[in-house]
């Protein structure tokens, strides 16, 4: 029997720099770390969605924010979730995502285009939402939230703590 890697040894999975195209889900193992590179635009395409499940890392800059989208205006994407205890701790600054729509995933349901479920530690600092039904979903997570805006969509949060 092989043995395993404990999840604090795993090579982080780095998305960018530049235009990225995400098709259908993309499932990373539990305590991966997944990072986003600086001036990344990602591009998500119908139903598409990345399912984090470590410590996300997505921090663009004032200048050259991270933007993602979806590939064809107007369609459905799975947005970007993140889940599980693993998932901490992560961080989302100088980003912009527009019209997403969540997903369901096995018995989870993510309402958000961003959803955060059962994280303890998540940051989210500047980062402009806009355009979706639900823009951001918490659940039974601690969030810390600074200089974000809303426009065109719902956030919602079930438990957990949301620091403003």
């Amino acid at each position: 029997m092989a043995e395993r890697i404990p999840a604090q040894n795993m090579t982080p999975i780095v998305i960018g720099p530049g235009d990225v195209e995400v098709v259908g889900k993309q499932v990373f193992a539990e305590g991966r770390p997944v990072r986003v590179e600086p001036v990344t635009h990602l591009l998500l395409h119908i139903n598409a969605a990345l399912v984090i499940r470590g410590p996300f890392t997505m921090v663009g800059s004032p200048e050259a924010p991270i933007t993602v989208a979806p590939m064809v205006p107007g369609h459905a994407t799975g947005g970007i979730q993140l889940v599980g205890r693993h998932t901490a701790p992560s961080r989302i600054a100088h980003v912009r995502l527009t019209s997403g729509s969540g997903m369901r995933m096995l018995n989870l349901r993510f309402a958000g285009m961003l959803s955060i479920h059962d994280c303890p530690d998540a940051a989210i600092e500047d980062v402009l939402f806009t355009d979706a039904h639900v823009l951001l979903s918490l659940a039974r997570s601690k969030v810390r939230i600074r200089h974000c805006a809303f426009t065109g969509g719902l956030v919602q949060q079930r438990l957990g703590e949301v620091y403003f």
